[in-house]
């Protein structure tokens, strides 16, 4: 072979290594970014508080870098006392991953902080994020200004459905496995009232279910308390899913067939047309339920768990259901109710043993976080939280995320809390002040790994794909922080 062809060779071979090499580059580029930046919707996969993706980078001893933070997020003008909804969402389009901020309208961010399009609402917003569109493409569906509206990732109202009603929740799932997304919502239809101190009340209380393309209505499903979907799941293994649902009880004693929003609060499993299986009342003043559906113990069987809040702040619980037909197999206290109440409950494996804990934090006027075992026993791990001030009446704690966010591959409470003064106490109005929030990072034993002056919603979400998770805050504004060595 003479000089000239093997270096024709050697050029033809170098280029073809360069190529192949950037072709690898990209396509693991893109799996990055396609693959391990799982979707964050409110309350994670089943309401469990759990997000799936570990940290790939390990942290010994965490301390918060701000990445980038956003300008002011308008806030939603009547209060989310009863919609429980989170206004954080991330999800995964085309490789790219978007942060949508359901407050005060829809506001969309790139996973760089810059800010895509705007949407204000004069009531606010809150709502979801869904591939209602299918082939991984996600939407942004969102109850703003009396109407449904489902935004692209470009900002662009693709879809608007007006409701005369007050709505306090949207969920979005595939009901029927047909490949198309249902939207089931939480209505109340407004009747004038004889209370001076009250404007309207609050009389037909509903959850329908709409064809997320057409927005024809499929079903309804009447109760007398506020009713909220908590998660969807295939109980009774039939190919289709059945919605878990909790109330919140207002105590102004509408009825509707056997049920009373009067001392009374419920739990209640639909099938995917709509028809009750099954349901459970808990004697509650201001009770509120939240549920969530996991397979603690790993048998191929769901539990339902429940966990019960007052707005007294002095009642609560914690069960484990029997999905298919309600029964409590077991229950925190054994008997009766604790003197405080359940703010969050979140269903992970702490401990790597293929059996799930449920992880608490509570509020009274002793708050804490702390973990059961699978059947609802208490196993000693405990973080309470101490004011540095004892002029107090309470102490809320609040668990956001299940996640190992240090990449020790053991998963981290993320939590935050908050102390209450009650400045005046009225029947009908009560005035308090707010002061030492914190946010805080504990191991699976309650371990504090991390403590700093932070509050707000909170989230967890591989936002910059690959290497640590990034924690989201939105307080005011939006703010990105991801964990680092603490410098000594």
């Amino acid at each position: 072979m003479t000089k000239g062809k093997k270096r024709s060779a050697t050029k033809i071979l170098v280029t073809s290594l360069i190529i192949i090499c950037f072709v690898y580059f990209l396509f693991n580029f893109y799996s990055i970014k396609t693959n391990s930046s799982p979707a964050w919707t409110p309350g994670g996969h089943n309401n469990n508080l759990f997000y799936p993706r570990p940290s790939s980078v390990l942290i010994k001893k965490p301390a918060l870098e701000l990445i980038w933070t956003s300008s002011y997020i308008p806030l939603n003008r009547r209060g989310e006392y009863t919609t429980r909804a989170q206004h954080l969402s991330t999800f995964n389009n085309s490789g790219s991953i978007f942060l949508a901020v359901l407050r005060g309208g829809v506001t969309m961010f790139n996973e760089f902080g810059e800010m895509l399009f705007q949407n204000r609402a004069r009531d606010g917003a809150f709502g979801t994020v869904a591939e209602l569109e299918g082939e991984g493409l996600w939407s942004v569906v969102a109850f703003a200004d009396s109407s449904i509206c489902i935004f692209n990732s470009k900002g662009m109202i693709q879809r608007k459905l007006l409701i005369p009603n007050r709505v306090d929740q949207i969920f979005a799932a595939d009901l029927d496995n047909d490949g198309k997304y249902e939207l089931l919502t939480s209505e109340r239809e407004k009747i004038p009232s004889s209370d001076v101190f009250k404007r309207v009340d609050w009389d037909k209380r509903t959850i329908k279910c709409y064809n997320a393309v057409t927005f024809e209505r499929k079903w309804e499903f009447r109760t007398a308390t506020i009713p909220f979907v908590d998660a969807v799941e295939d109980i009774n293994n039939d190919g289709y899913k059945e919605i878990v649902c909790g109330t919140h009880s207002l105590e102004n004693s509408i009825s509707y067939g056997d049920m009373i929003d009067s001392n009374r609060t419920y739990i209640f499993l639909l099938d995917h047309l709509g028809n009750r299986i099954w349901m459970r009342t808990y004697v509650a003043t201001f009770g509120r339920m939240r549920t969530s559906v996991a397979d603690l113990d790993n048998d191929g069987t769901w539990e339902i768990i429940v966990s019960g809040n007052s707005w007294l702040k002095n009642w609560g619980f914690v069960n484990v259901l029997r999905a298919t037909d309600g029964k409590i197999l077991y229950s925190f206290p054994d008997k009766g109710a604790l003197d405080y109440s359940i703010t969050e409950h979140g269903i992970a494996d702490l401990d790597g043993d293929g059996i799930k804990e449920i992880v608490c934090s509570s509020v009274g006027k002793k708050g804490s976080f702390f973990v059961l075992n699978n059947r609802c026993q208490p196993t000693g791990k405990e973080y309470r939280v101490t004011p540095a001030s004892m002029n107090y009446d309470y102490i809320h704690c609040r668990l956001a995320v299940l996640n190992d966010i240090d990449g020790d591959g053991k998963i981290e409470i993320i939590g935050s809390s908050i102390v209450e003064k009650i400045i005046a106490n009225d029947p009908r109005f009560m005035y308090s002040q707010y002061n030492e929030q914190q946010f805080v990072i504990l191991s699976s034993e309650c371990n504090e790994k991390l403590k700093t002056q932070l509050g707000g919603e909170i989230i967890v979400s591989d936002l910059i794909p690959g290497g640590g998770n990034e924690i989201i805050i939105l307080g005011e504004e939006v703010s990105v922080y991801k964990l680092k060595e603490e410098e000594y």
